[in-house]
């Protein structure tokens, strides 16, 4: 760090916390959303309030680094200079013998450095001198019989009779916090201006000087010489000036001072958006060496504050082809570029962007979560919504799947690890896995795949979508090959929710076409596994979810309900629904009786309703948050970070839903009965819904109402 460097910040953050942007509280909460929501300029709310690095502090360590030897580790420095105290440094420089590893110590005693031993001494004492009188126990020493000469008197005189040149204006910056600390505010003054009249104003001891000399002045009533001394010395924060910043910016432009209190005040929009022409002045300043964070900062206020997207991505590409003052902000500023790329859809930068995100979310670095989360909000917040309007499907579920399964912790904790299901192992337990030996846990595949928002995407495609899908992600392309290597991409995951879209579009043929392609040992690690055993074509009232009479179906009472009928096995129960789908599909037009078709309509009409009700996971992939199974996140947070970008998502959850599937149900039954010419067929049509007192009742004469007889005892109990 130069010279020229702005000094300290120590009271920075006391302004500051007037600049804190008042936080809304939300019941029920805190919840995690389910779009990261990291830093891109402004310091995290994790860390501390504002970084309070102290460039005074930095640039004096580096200081009595060049004075001495570049040798000496700054650690050693700031010890001796700042950490030990008076007999610390007395004991070590007054009796060598005294066994040291410091090496500033070190090389001032081999030296015989007295110049530099006399003076760290006497900065010690003033330090020493300054604490005691600030303590409430301190009794002033003219009345102390003990009358030691430890006073400010007798540092202002050793300052003063000091006649060399090195340590000059060291000695300076003490004789004036000497005489401020005795509140000698006319002295103070009076010195400072005959000693330090000839050192520039970047001589960082004149600089924290002016700053002892401005607080002079402050308590003398005279705000204005104030202001004015504390704007020569870069401490704007300390000015009433509401032009300090201004001020601030005209001199010293390249102060990384000036740019942490930029980077602070963007957690206020009207604040930091105050600061626009005061940025731009600095950027028409020719002398300005860092120009790459200006420019960011005006690509951040146009994108975040204006949403002006065009002219962020100008600024922030001006910002990338100049030169930064450190090296962390021109990594927040690379990963904005990538999210105003996101947000204007340009994709020429994609594969540059996401090997270099990899690098930076390598397990070994220790921030690489804080990497991820940014991947994360782009590809969440901004990519996947632009993509989707666009209809670039494919590229949205590969990228998509590529985030989510890029390091271990987004696989188990951002794609619905923390569900409701009791019996899911520890996630400490899938620590050492691979992706591959995690999903071979049936119940670790549930959240994983199925309970991840790329499954989401997928699922909300037509089937002939997600076909296409699946032939494009094949392609050879630069972009595609980096996505390939963590989005999921195997046939069965494809087959198998391709066969159940065809399911829910009542294309049948479809279905077993994709259906009778997935093996039995993949349909067991699906999560609605177990929940496929119910007979899709027995009818049972829906009771279960919507209790109200309202709902049950109106036209047909019926004379008792039982127990929903299982399979023993749900193997390929969704390729057996589908052909059994299609036959009555078939029937219903080319049946060769009226009965026949009729039949066929009910039997069909009652699969339809099931595969959305009693035996949804034959359409569907959850089901209410009483199934312990995956169920969208979106709706388990406020509807805020995204929220409304992901309306499109498919979801079969409402009262909506359920009563346009019970309206078919009511008409296609209905048309069916009518269809209906022999009591025969209306007998079997009501033994279907269980209605057993109206067969015996209204057809007694039929074969089905003889076979009531001769099977259940208590048949005339209904009657």
């Amino acid at each position: 760090m130069g010279k020229s460097t702005v000094s300290s910040i120590a009271a920075i953050s006391f302004l500051f916390s007037f600049f804190l942007t008042p936080c809304t509280s939300k019941a029920c909460g805190p919840f995690r959303p389910l779009i990261p929501t990291p830093d891109f300029f402004t310091p995290s709310s994790f860390d501390r309030v504002f970084p309070e690095r102290d460039y005074d502090r930095e640039e004096n360590l580096l200081l009595w680094q060049q004075l001495t030897s570049p040798d000496i580790p700054l650690s050693d420095i700031e010890e001796a200079v700042y950490t030990n105290s008076l007999d610390k440094v007395y004991s070590i420089l007054e009796w060598p013998g005294i066994p040291t590893d410091n090496l500033f110590y070190t090389y001032i005693l081999n030296k015989r450095d007295d110049e530099i031993k006399d003076f760290l001494l006497l900065a010690k004492r003033l330090e020493n001198h300054r604490k005691t009188i600030a303590s409430p126990w301190y009794y002033p020493e003219k009345y102390n019989y003990d009358n030691s000469d430890n006073n400010f008197q007798y540092v202002f005189n050793w300052c003063k009779s000091y006649r060399g040149a090195r340590l000059k204006d060291r000695y300076g910056l003490q004789a004036v916090r000497a005489h401020f600390a005795n509140r000698n505010y006319d002295k103070c003054i009076k010195f400072f201006d005959e000693y330090f009249v000839n050192f520039p104003d970047t001589n960082l001891f004149k600089r924290m000087s002016m700053k002892y000399v401005a607080g002079c002045w402050e308590r003398l009533g005279e705000k204005e010489k104030a202001d004015e001394l504390y704007i020569r010395a870069g401490y704007f924060w300390e000015t009433s000036s509401p032009n300090a910043f201004q001020h601030i910016a005209d001199r010293y432009p390249d102060s990384p001072l000036l740019w942490d209190y930029v980077r602070y005040c963007s957690k206020d929009s009207l604040i930091f958006c105050r600061l626009q022409p005061a940025v731009e002045q600095i950027l028409n300043n020719k002398n300005v060496k860092c120009r790459g964070e200006w420019e960011y900062a005006l690509a951040y206020m146009k994108g975040k504050y204006h949403k002006d997207y065009k002219a962020a991505a100008k600024h922030i590409r001006r910002a990338m082809q100049s030169k930064f003052s450190d090296p962390y902000t021109l990594e927040l500023a690379r990963a904005y570029q990538t999210k105003i790329d996101a947000i204007n859809g340009n994709m020429s930068h994609l594969v540059r962007d996401l090997q270099w995100f990899e690098k930076k979310m390598d397990l070994l670095n220790p921030d690489a979560d804080k990497w991820s989360r940014r991947l994360q909000n782009i590809v969440y917040e901004n990519w996947i919504p632009t993509l989707w309007e666009k209809r670039q499907y494919t590229t949205a579920i590969l990228l998509c799947g590529y985030v989510e399964n890029f390091l271990r912790s987004s696989q188990y904790f951002n794609t619905g690890w923390f569900s409701y299901d009791p019996n899911l192992p520890d996630p400490s337990f899938f620590e050492h896995l691979s992706l591959d030996e995690v999903r071979s846990v049936k119940k670790a595949s549930n959240f994983i795949d199925y309970g991840s928002l790329s499954f989401q995407l997928m699922n909300t495609l037509t089937a002939s979508q997600l076909i296409k899908v699946q032939r494009e992600l094949k392609a050879n392309t630069p972009l595609y090959t980096i996505l390939r290597k963590y989005a999921r991409t195997d046939e069965p995951y494809f087959d198998e929710l391709i066969g159940t879209l065809a399911l829910r579009e009542e294309n049948y043929s479809l279905a077993m076409k994709y259906l009778e392609k997935v093996p039995v040992h993949y349909q067991q690690t699906t999560n609605i596994y177990d929940y496929l055993k119910k007979d899709p074509f027995y009818y049972h009232p829906c009771l279960w979810e919507f209790p109200s009479d309202d709902i049950v179906p109106t036209k047909y009472k019926f004379d008792f309900t039982s127990p929903q009928q299982y399979y023993e096995s749900p193997d390929n129960a969704k390729y057996n629904f589908a052909k059994r789908m299609q036959q009555y599909k078939t029937a219903m037009i080319y049946g060769k009786t009226a009965d026949e078709r009729g039949l066929a309509r009910i039997m069909y009409a009652i699969g339809r309703w099931n595969s959305y009700e009693n035996c949804w996971a034959l359409t569907q992939y959850w089901r209410g948050e009483n199934c312990n199974l995956f169920y969208p996140h979106l709706y388990y947070i406020w509807p805020t970070d995204g929220f409304d970008k992901y309306d499109f998502l498919y979801d079969y959850s409402s009262y909506e839903d359920y009563q346009n599937t019970q309206r078919i149900f009511d008409e296609e039954v209905e048309k069916g009965m009518a269809m209906l010419v022999t009591d025969e067929a209306k007998a079997i049509a009501e033994y279907i819904f269980g209605n057993v007192k109206t067969v015996i009742k209204r057809y007694p004469d039929t074969p089905t109402a003889a076979t009531i007889r001769k099977s259940c005892d208590n048949w005339w109990s209904w009657l």
